[in-house]
C-alpha cells in the first residue's frame, strides 16, 4: 500500500477494491459526511487544546501568589504546632474535638462520605476565590486558619499513631487535595491584587473579566482535584488506615 493510499484508508473517505487493486472514492454523499465527520474532529480537538493551553497560561500567571500560599500555609502550620505543643491542655480539648466532629461522619456510606468532603472543600474554596477580590484579605485569614488546623490534625496524629502510620493515613488524599486548595487561594491573591491595582489604576481589565476566568480555572482544574480527592479519602484512605492501624483502631483513637 502506498503512502496515499494508506493516507485515504485512515480517512475513512476511499474503500479499496481488492479485484482491481485500486482505491475508489465513495459517493459524494459518503464524502460530505465523511468531510464533516473530519472537520467536526478537528474542531473538537482544536477546543480541547486551547482549552488547555488557556488554562496552563493561567496556572503560570499563578506561580508567586503559588509561593505566597505555601508560605502562609506553613506559617499557620507552625502556629498550629506551637500552640497544641506549648499547652498540652488544649491538645486535649482540641483532640475531643476533632474526635466529636469526625464521628459524625464515620457512619456514613463511603460515596455519601465522599459527596460530603468534596462539597465542603469546593464550597469554601470557591468562597475564597470570589471573596479574593476583597483585596484577598479572605484568602491570607483562610490559609492561616487552615494552616493551624492542619498543624494541629498532623502533630495530635503523629503523637497517636506514629510518623509513618500519620503518612499512610493523610497523604494519599493530601497529595490532590491540598494542591487544589493551593491554588484556589492563590487565585483568591491574585484577585485581591487585581483589585488593589484597579484601585490604583495599574489595571485595565475589569474584575468581572478577571473572576471570570478564575471560575472557569476551577471548573477545569480544581474541581477535578477535590473530587479524586474526596473519592480518594472516602475508599482508599479508610482500608490504608484499617490494614495497618489495627491495634490503633482497637483503641477507639481519632481517626482522621
Amino acid at each position: 500500500m502506498d503512502k496515499y493510499g494508506a493516507a485515504r484508508a485512515s480517512s475513512g473517505c476511499a474503500r479499496f477494491n481488492p479485484i482491481s487493486l485500486t482505491w475508489q472514492e465513495k459517493s459524494s454523499e459518503s464524502q460530505r459526511a465523511c468531510v464533516h465527520s473530519r472537520v467536526s474532529v478537528s474542531i473538537k480537538f482544536m477546543e480541547r487544546s486551547s482549552i488547555t493551553q488557556e488554562q496552563y497560561r493561567y496556572l503560570r500567571r499563578l506561580g508567586a501568589y503559588f509561593i505566597a500560599s505555601v508560605i502562609l500555609l506553613g506559617v499557620g502550620m507552625a502556629i498550629g504546632v506551637a500552640l497544641v505543643s506549648r499547652f498540652p491542655e488544649v491538645a486535649r480539648q482540641l483532640e475531643g474535638s476533632l474526635t466529636a466532629f469526625v464521628k459524625t461522619f464515620r457512619g456514613l456510606p463511603p460515596l455519601q462520605l465522599a459527596a460530603a468532603i468534596f462539597l465542603n472543600n469546593a464550597l469554601k474554596t470557591l468562597l475564597v476565590i470570589v471573596l479574593g477580590t476583597v483585596l484577598g484579605a479572605v484568602a491570607v485569614l483562610f490559609l492561616v486558619a487552615n494552616g493551624a488546623a492542619l498543624g494541629i490534625v498532623v502533630y495530635l496524629s503523629i503523637q497517636s499513631r506514629g510518623l509513618w502510620a500519620s503518612l499512610l493515613v493523610l497523604l494519599p488524599h493530601g497529595v490532590l487535595e491540598l494542591p487544589a486548595v493551593l491554588l484556589g487561594t492563590s487565585v483568591g491573591l491574585m484577585l485581591g491584587g487585581h483589585f488593589i491595582n484597579r484601585l490604583r489604576g495599574k489595571a485595565q481589565t475589569p474584575l468581572g473579566t478577571e473572576l471570570r476566568g478564575a471560575l472557569k480555572f476551577f471548573l477545569a482544574v480544581i474541581v477535578p482535584l477535590l473530587l479524586a480527592a474526596a473519592l480518594v479519602e472516602a475508599f482508599i484512605t479508610p482500608i490504608l488506615a484499617n490494614v495497618d492501624l489495627q491495634e490503633y483502631s482497637r483503641k477507639d483513637r481519632l481517626h482522621f
